[in-house]
């Protein structure tokens, strides 16, 4: 009987919200709360399973981060190794 309840309850919850938000927002919503159950799922397979998770939502949150300062970095050495090889070149010339 309490189980009814809190289908009910969860399902008006739901309605309002839907109301209040509007659709766009609504839709937004469920996206983030769907990231999240997914994200609690992984976290509670990997301690299941006796693997640390915060590795993984280090390398979530850091991941796109460093790939980007690696890319600058490369970006930024390429440049300096073509500035070198246009003064050596004007050297000994």
């Amino acid at each position: 009987m309490s189980r009814i309840f809190v289908l009910i309850v969860a399902f008006l919850v739901n309605i309002y919200m839907a109301r209040y938000l509007g659709p766009s927002n609504y839709g937004l919503l469920n996206y983030v709360i769907s990231f999240v159950g997914l994200f609690g799922f992984i976290g509670y397979v990997f301690i299941k399973l006796g693997m640390e998770p915060a590795p993984l939502l280090l390398g979530f949150i850091l991941g796109p981060m460093m790939e980007e300062n690696l890319r600058r970095a490369r970006t930024i050495m390429k440049a300096a190794r073509i500035a070198r090889k246009k003064k050596n070149r004007t050297a000994n010339s």
